[in-house]
């Protein structure tokens, strides 16, 4: 959404305006990791404390693509050079500025020369970004981060408390096997269906919203399944159970 171009729901973002965001959700996460996660977990117990995560993480995905329809797009960038390279070409190939560079080359200016010239990163960037679209934008990325994060933990705890003393370490083993498994295909599964979905030309669910709705759906059908785990989840399991 930070990189993407209004079309497809983003704000077509700089690297300094994408680092200062990723900055405040960084900081968000440590108080939430710090201050917030653990009271919760005492409150709602680690199952109530992954439903309430993974509502939030879907809450999150749903909000996010109407971010731009809110706030409005981010005014262009001010310092475009006579390359034609703009903000937001340093992400997407300008063929304009090919063209330019093979027009240098011709006339015997190098191509580092033309882009040594080159404003890469608008000066005024983040200033540029209205407050409006900073608090969406933490807001809505900063929700999907929290609620991750919190969901994963609860669910590790949750992981170990299932088993037995003799049996956590491989359980544990088992659930970090498949994390790592849903952090490989993951990405690259959500990216072939992002690049999909603002290609083919399609509504609504089939636009740039279709990876972020699916995820929330997943997210919303998991935090259904957990209202079958007994609530003896929330303490650790010290003997195997008599049959």
């Amino acid at each position: 959404m930070m990189v993407t171009g209004q079309e497809y729901g983003g704000y077509d973002m700089d690297g300094s305006e994408i680092g200062t965001v990723l900055m405040a959700v960084a900081v968000l996460q440590i108080v939430c990791m710090l201050a917030i996660y653990p009271p919760v977990a005492k409150c709602s117990g680690y199952r109530g404390s992954f439903q309430i995560a993974l509502i939030a993480l879907a809450a999150g995905c749903v909000f996010l693509p109407f971010s731009n329809r809110i706030t409005g797009p981010i005014p262009a960038a001010m310092n475009v050079s006579d390359t034609g390279l703009g903000s937001g070409d340093i992400m997407n190939y300008n063929t304009s500025y090919h063209d330019k560079n093979i027009t240098n080359l011709a006339n015997g200016t190098s191509f580092c020369e033309g882009f040594q010239k080159t404003d890469l990163v608008n000066e005024n960037s983040v200033k540029r970004v209205s407050l409006s679209i900073w608090v969406t934008l933490i807001f809505g990325f900063g929700l999907i981060v929290l609620s991750r994060v919190s969901a994963l933990t609860s669910a590790m705890v949750l992981v170990g408390n299932s088993s037995v003393p003799e049996t956590r370490g491989s359980v544990n083993g088992i659930g970090q096997t498949m994390v790592a498994i849903a952090r490989t295909l993951g990405p690259l599964t959500g990216a072939l269906a992002f690049a999909w979905s603002t290609g083919n030309g399609k509504g609504w669910p089939l636009n740039y919203h279709l990876v972020l709705d699916a995820c929330a759906l997943v997210a919303v059908l998991t935090a259904a399944m957990t209202l079958l785990l007994p609530r003896s989840i929330e303490k650790k399991r010290e003997t195997i159970d008599e049959q």
